[in-house]
């Protein structure tokens, strides 16, 4: 059995959020490329630091 879904799952939750979490506007209503744009940008910039973090493949730092 297959299940299609647009929620994020996070830690084996599915989470569907209504409110836009950038423009606070009902995600039902409305363009959202902008806000999706700025969150795909938070995303990226928290990856990095935390790439930043990591042990490097072979086990040096």
């Amino acid at each position: 059995m297959t299940s299609t879904s647009t929620g994020k799952l996070t830690s084996g939750v599915l989470e569907f959020q209504a409110v836009c979490d950038q423009c606070q506007r009902p995600r039902v209503i409305g363009n959202h490329v902008k806000c999706s744009k700025i969150r795909q940008q938070i995303h990226a910039t928290r990856n990095e630091r935390q790439d930043g973090t990591r042990s490097r493949p072979g086990g040096t730092r």
